[in-house]
């Protein structure tokens, strides 16, 4: 089979070229020289070209998305002669295009964050087509130019990348990749933007397989969770939920990759917080107490909203996310001092519920080199405080427990009692001991009772007389 056929009229029209820049050729050369090139050069150039796109599908998926973006960037401008390129993610909440790596590696005069509105970076994602600047210096949409002309770089050439997303709740993460040359009015071939639109969509793949081994990453981690919390409960009786947390949390805490985290408790006026315990528990100063009044934890415990995704924090009943603790709205600033000196970078609450209201809560940090929690780590701790709410209902189920056991043993032997005036026959002598006994036995009998129709609230104690 023929993959590439001789186009008669290509050769026709390369000869005429030839002609008028004055070489002359016959057919049959201009025939041979395109055979030449076809099955020599061609087969190199589309060597060359499918050896880069087998590296970015080589890419290895466990790496963070950043480095794989960055290893894009590597690939185009080494296969383009370019001078650099850097990458671009857009951020709906902000609408912003958020800077997500570069190659070469360096965050030197290039701005964190640009706007999404009249700039190249935000057309492309609009658009999702790429956009050609011959010119730096005469391109409006391009703000920086002084900092090109300090680079040394005069022309850009702008692709899409768009990154899968694989849950409901969420899109695609639509970005850019800008690729820098130091040519001056340059002209951009079809061939040049086909081939850096081409590896671009290639790394898509890649950040796919990602995806797909983080999700099972993330069921794998959930079922230890289950798992590991059903086995230490099942083998242990009147739990507390700190108990749970002391025992679950150091097992689990390589699992869940966690740095810090600690428990705290609501004080039964709704107005004190107490710290429970804490992971690693030398660093947590188990038993200080804390006011509600303060507007971080009026947040978690109360919840009174707004709910939504703020510039320093996300904020919704099932999770508290604080992303930049020193600029949030609901820190004091004793905390905000503590978690710097601690570098904490980012903190996440987790309240637990009862009954719709909130009893305990979670609090996860993020430090030293963790900047700050990704969207698998918030649903593994949220899913971790879930189950942990599993200790507490059987904390609650102990509590219930010890009420049906006071007015168990008092019906019990009172029952004993009344059984055995009947055997002795003496029943009119001690008519009146029997009667009190039954009365007593009924009143702890409508307690158990009462307990088993609501399971809620605790039962009263009360002193019964078993003389």
């Amino acid at each position: 089979m023929t993959i590439f056929k001789i186009d008669q009229r290509l050769v026709e029209s390369i000869m005429t070229n030839l002609i008028e820049k004055g070489c002359n050729l016959s057919l049959e050369d201009v025939a041979t020289i395109y055979s030449i090139v076809k099955d020599e050069i061609l087969y190199q150039y589309v060597d060359h070209l499918i050896t880069q796109a087998e590296t970015i599908l080589d890419i290895n998926p466990s790496l963070p998305e950043r480095e794989i973006l960055e290893t894009l960037a590597k690939t185009v401008v080494e296969y383009l002669e370019a001078e650099a390129a850097t990458i671009r993610i857009y951020d709906p909440a902000k609408k912003e295009m958020t800077s997500f790596g570069s190659y070469p590696n360096t965050t030197e005069d290039r701005e964190e964050a640009i706007p999404f509105e009249d700039t190249i970076a935000g057309e492309v994602v609009k658009t999702r087509q790429s956009y050609f600047v011959p010119n730096i210096l005469k391109e409006e949409k391009y703000r920086n130019k002084d900092n090109a002309r300090k680079l040394g770089i005069c022309s850009m050439l702008a692709v899409p990348v768009s990154l899968p997303r694989f849950s409901l709740k969420d899109l695609d993460t639509e970005g850019v990749l800008q690729i820098y040359f130091k040519e001056e009015d340059k002209t951009f071939t079809p061939l040049e933007v086909r081939i850096a639109e081409m590896l671009s969509r290639r790394v898509s793949y890649v950040v796919a397989r990602k995806r797909i081994l983080d999700l099972h990453t993330l069921n794998v981690t959930k079922n230890k969770i289950a798992e590991e919390i059903f086995q230490k409960l099942g083998r242990r009786e009147g739990v507390k939920i700190k108990d749970v947390f002391n025992i679950i949390v150091p097992e689990l805490a390589n699992i869940m990759q966690v740095q810090r985290c600690s428990l705290f408790s609501v004080g039964e006026d709704r107005q004190r917080e107490n710290l429970e315990a804490g992971y690693p528990e030398r660093q947590h100063g188990v038993g200080q107490v804390f006011s509600v009044e303060e507007p971080y934890l009026d947040a978690i415990v109360n919840q009174p909203g707004p709910f939504g995704e703020f510039e320093n924090e996300t904020v919704y009943p099932t999770y508290i996310l604080i992303d930049s603790p020193r600029e949030s709205r609901l820190l004091p600033p004793d905390l905000k001092r503590f978690l710097e000196n601690q570098q904490i970078h980012s903190v996440l609450y987790v309240p637990l519920k009862v009954n719709e209201a909130v009893n305990y809560f979670l609090a996860f940090d993020a430090q030293a080199s963790h900047r700050r929690f990704r969207d698998e780590d918030i649903e593994v701790f949220t899913f971790f405080g879930k189950e942990l709410m599993k200790g507490l209902r059987l904390e609650k189920m102990d509590d219930i427990l010890h009420d049906f056991k006071n007015p168990a043993i008092a019906v019990s032997g009172f029952v004993r009692r009344v059984q055995k005036f009947l055997q002795d026959g003496d029943y009119l002598h001690n008519k009146d001991k029997i009667a009190q006994a039954l009365d007593i036995v009924l009143k702890e009998a409508l307690r158990i009772q009462e307990l088993a129709l609501t399971l809620h609230g605790e039962g009263r104690e009360e002193t019964v007389d078993l003389t």
